[in-house]
């Protein structure tokens, strides 16, 4: 299959925990799932980081992997967002 007929398939795949079987299986899977999509599904910040809008700005083909996004004000929530920002 062709790299954006898999990336297509992986947009279908609703659960972060789903991907990581299928990473698994081979090299040419988990390449294109890690970080690209195990990283890019949720993000969850309680401050600005805009280091991450700006990267996410710069590289809207890893925004679209996004599916939930939760900026909070309290500071004691478990951040959740890209530590591996692919160049």
């Amino acid at each position: 299959l062709s790299f954006d007929l898999k990336d297509l398939i992986l947009g279908f795949i609703p659960s972060q925990k789903d991907l990581l079987p299928l990473a698994f299986t081979s090299r040419s899977w988990h390449s294109l799932i890690v970080p690209r999509h195990s990283e890019y599904r949720e993000l969850r910040l309680s401050s600005a980081r805009p280091e991450v809008w700006a990267h996410l700005a710069h590289r809207a083909d890893l925004a679209s992997n996004i599916r939930n996004v939760c900026i909070s004000e309290h500071t004691a929530i478990s951040e959740t967002y890209p530590k591996t920002l692919v160049e």
